[in-house]
């Protein structure tokens, strides 16, 4: 036992007198190492510590792009001022990016930031901020903000201005105005359309004008003959007035916002005869509700045309009557209710109002009657006098 702890006595000794000598010998201690080091931390010369490599991207998980406006960019040169004797030969020659540009022919270019005119046709490879006017046609193939004017048609990717043409106008999104004698068509839509045939859009939110106008939702003002809106409008009706004894047949067409009613009717005992109670109105109205049941407040005009067929054949090829006092029209206001029974087919019923304004007395004797029986119920509507006859209906929808 003495041996080993003379043994552990002598290694502690050993241990003490190595430290010693290291450090009189000049090997740094941790202070000495800590304090080396800040300095080395601190001097200008420090070598630069490479770049780790990127971690690789999680495989399925594309980095998403920043976002950059369509045409921004273009492979062509600029110049202020291009004059083409015929498209691609000018001076300067050749595609460019330009400010304006004439053409006794046409204009090839790139982005056109300010005028671009031609006596034929204007073609534009990138984006126009400005304007484009030709005889025949005008096209970009990037967005236009701007104007587009031609004597037959415009084509653009977005359009954020006017596109006006003679025959049609196509862009891919539009927030303006499309005007064009036969047709428009374009995809989002936050403007308005006015054409003398056809509209198309995929979504409109400002106003559909023409004959036809077709959408997959409008939420906006539609007015046309024809309206096939996918959130709109469009069903058969006919209808029973239970005083008058009157049948009502007729269509609804438009979109909840606005939609227009197109009907006729006659006496009951006399639908099948050339009938001297025959009467034609049309109406426009608002639907409260698109889903389920609804409210529909039309108000428009009816006229007894009965008396008139004969007159009207007579007057066919000549001119005809002249003015809207011939017809001897009378305001009609209906309030509908509307329920959903199966399928397509709905019923509703209300209460429609026949009325009489300054004086007129153009309301048939087979219309006057209802809840205030024959002599009507005088009242005043926006300072007007009026006498009304209102009177309850049931129908059917398809």
């Amino acid at each position: 036992m003495k041996r080993i702890v003379s043994l552990l006595a002598a290694v502690s000794l050993a241990m003490c007198a190595v430290s010693a000598h290291a450090q009189t010998a000049g090997e740094p201690d941790a202070q000495s190492v800590l304090e080396k080091a800040r300095e080395e931390y601190n001097s200008p010369d420090q070598p630069e510590i490479p770049d780790q490599p990127e971690s690789p991207e999680a495989p399925g998980i594309p980095e998403s792009p920043a976002p950059s406006r369509e045409g921004e960019t273009s492979e062509y040169e600029f110049t202020p001022f291009q004059v083409s004797w015929v498209p691609g030969i000018g001076e300067p020659g050749g595609i460019r990016n330009v400010g304006i540009a004439l053409g006794c022919i046409g204009t090839i270019t790139g982005n056109v930031d300010g005028f671009a005119a031609a006596t034929i046709f204007n073609i534009a490879d990138g984006y126009v901020r400005g304007f484009q006017g030709t005889g025949v046609f005008n096209i970009a193939d990037g967005y236009v903000q701007g104007f587009q004017g031609s004597g037959v048609f415009n084509i653009g990717a977005n359009v954020d201005g006017f596109q006006v043409a003679g025959v049609f106008n196509i862009a891919e999104n539009v927030q303006g105005f499309q005007v064009a004698g036969v047709l428009n068509a374009a995809g989002k839509t936050d403007g308005i359309q006015v054409s003398g045939v056809v509209n198309i859009a995929e979504t409109n939110s400002g106003a559909m004008i023409g004959l036809v106008n077709v959408a997959e939702r409008a939420d906006g003002l539609v007015l046309g003959l024809v309206n096939v809106v996918g959130n709109g409008i469009y069903s058969g009706i006919a209808w029973y007035e239970f005083d008058s004894r009157m049948c009502y047949g007729g269509i609804q067409t438009g979109t909840p916002f606005l939609y227009g009613v197109y009907y006729a009717g006659a006496l009951r005992d006399d639908l099948f005869e050339r009938a001297e109670s025959f009467v034609a109105g049309m109406a426009i109205g608002h639907r409260f509700g698109d889903r389920g049941s609804y409210i529909d407040l039309d108000v428009g005009c009816e006229s007894n045309i009965g008396p008139r067929l004969d007159g009207l054949e007579a007057a066919a090829g000549s001119d005809g009557p002249r003015c809207s006092s011939d017809w001897q029209p009378w305001v009609s206001a209906r309030l509908t209710a509307g329920f959903p029974l199966a399928g397509r087919l709905e019923i509703f019923g209300g209460l429609k109002v026949d009325a009489d304004f300054m004086g007129a007395d153009n309301v048939p004797v087979f219309l006057r009657n209802g809840t205030s029986g024959e002599q009507g119920r005088d009242g005043n509507i926006l300072g007007l006098d009026c006498r009304a006859w209102p009177k309850f209906f049931l129908g059917l929808k398809i």
